[in-house]
């Protein structure tokens, strides 16, 4: 929120509860964008967790609807409000 990007849900883990599924459906949101932690540095955890939420939710929603834009450090929280506005650039422009 710090750096301008709202409507996000946190999944506090590895998994997309039926919850927030159920949440996403009555949403039925244009896109969904899946920004697990960047794990690639170490046990990719992060990354093969956001491949299965986007497979649970491509039960759902169009392919064209579900998105996986890893942050460029481990995860937010690690990176400052300019390199979460450039992440945010690179990938929806300005």
């Amino acid at each position: 929120w710090g750096a301008g990007i709202k409507n996000v849900l946190v999944v506090f883990g590895l998994n997309i509860s039926s919850s927030i599924t159920s949440l996403l459906l009555r949403l039925d949101p244009n896109e969904v964008i899946l920004s697990f932690n960047n794990d690639s540095n170490k046990n990719f955890a992060g990354n093969r967790a956001a491949d299965k939420a986007a497979g649970k939710l491509l039960k759902h929603f169009d392919k064209n609807q579900i998105r996986i834009l890893f942050p460029t450090l481990n995860d937010f929280g690690d990176m400052s409000g300019s390199e979460i506005n450039g992440w945010k650039e690179k990938h929806f422009g300005s």
